[in-house]
């Protein structure tokens, strides 16, 4: 077991953020209920093992039509997953099903409202007095960074940075939508007033 936790990911060394993340694994079970915490949990091994290889995807080679990898890695380099999951502690009472049925739409909000913000605040702000204050919304913009869900995307669909950018605020939107109604429906209002208040910090903080 111990061989395995150490070079499951290839990088022994790591070992002692290993050691952090199985010590930070076993305390969330105090917190989240055990559905909530697993999912978690494989959301974070999703992000180390994907964010180590997304480096070296440094051209993208589309198919004979628009396929689904760019979000497939996107959606694996963001967490989004194990965000969500966080707002909805035990102490909340929350239905797992509720939040399992509004998952997909609270992971494409929270990670296309923060590859949207990096992409268009710069252009958008015009004053580079607050480029130091506002650096982590547009970092991929100022270093011309391509190597990302946008660009990944654009070159699957055949489609400008404009016309990608504007198709993800439609579907910002949409999600967003989504997920409100199904938390509606399914869950109670401590669910809906906990997503309620992680768009809210998404957008304006």
């Amino acid at each position: 077991m111990d061989f395995q936790r150490r070079y499951v990911l290839g990088l022994p060394q790591l070992d002692p953020v290993l050691d952090s993340l199985v010590e930070a694994f076993t305390s969330v079970y105090e917190l989240w209920d055990i559905p909530f915490a697993n999912f978690m949990m494989t959301s974070a091994l999703e992000f180390i093992t994907a964010s180590c290889f997304e480096t070296s995807i440094t051209a993208f080679t589309a198919v004979n039509r628009p396929g689904r990898f760019p979000w497939f890695l996107r959606s694996r380099t963001s967490a989004c997953i194990a965000y969500s999951a966080m707002i909805f502690p035990k102490s909340g009472n929350h239905d797992f099903s509720a939040f399992l049925r509004a998952a997909p739409d609270m992971e494409y909000f929270s990670a296309a409202t923060n590859d949207l913000l990096s992409h268009v605040f710069l252009p958008l702000c015009g004053d580079e007095s607050l480029i130091n204050d506002f650096l982590r919304f547009h970092k991929e913009y100022l270093v011309n960074e391509s190597n990302n869900y946008i660009h990944h995307r654009a070159h699957a669909e055949g489609k400008s940075l404009l016309q990608i950018l504007s198709d993800i605020k439609r579907e910002i939107i949409i999600a967003s939508e989504n997920a409100i109604d199904v938390l509606t429906r399914f869950g109670n209002e401590a669910s809906v007033k906990a997503w309620q208040e992680l768009e809210f910090g998404l957008v304006c903080v």
